[in-house]
């Protein structure tokens, strides 16, 4: 279980659980995720990383299943990670998604083209 505490001070801290609780707060993992830029989910990530030496995304996943795991998933990466992802899923296999390669590829700046191609790269 991975529980959420909100500080006075609007800091927020994923928490491990102690022996004995049960049970996964989704709506407070959905509320904190989906409020939150991707950057400061980045900074979540890492402070999760420092505060247990623990891979939050393998946290959450392993917590939660189905769509809200995908979507959950996708909100974790960095933007260059998730296109690069999406672009593999577009090429895999049998046909190729046109529609979702053109939206990224023609909806990015030479920057975030560059740095989708660096996490491409690394993603394979």
């Amino acid at each position: 279980m991975i529980r959420i505490i909100t500080t006075p001070c609007s800091l927020v801290r994923l928490q491990h659980p102690f022996f004995g609780c049960a049970g996964t707060d989704e709506k407070a993992i959905i509320n904190l995720l989906t409020k939150r830029s991707n950057y400061q989910r980045q900074i979540i990530t890492d402070s999760y990383q420092a505060l247990y030496n623990k891979d939050l995304l393998k946290d959450l996943k392993s917590e939660l299943s189905g769509t809200l795991s995908e979507v959950v998933e996708g909100l974790m990466q960095s933007p260059d990670v998730f296109d690069a992802n999406e672009i593999h899923r577009a090429v895999a296999g049998l046909g190729t998604d046109e529609e979702a390669l053109i939206e990224i590829l023609c909806s990015r700046s030479n920057a975030e083209i560059q740095a989708l191609r660096a996490a491409y790269e690394r993603c394979k």
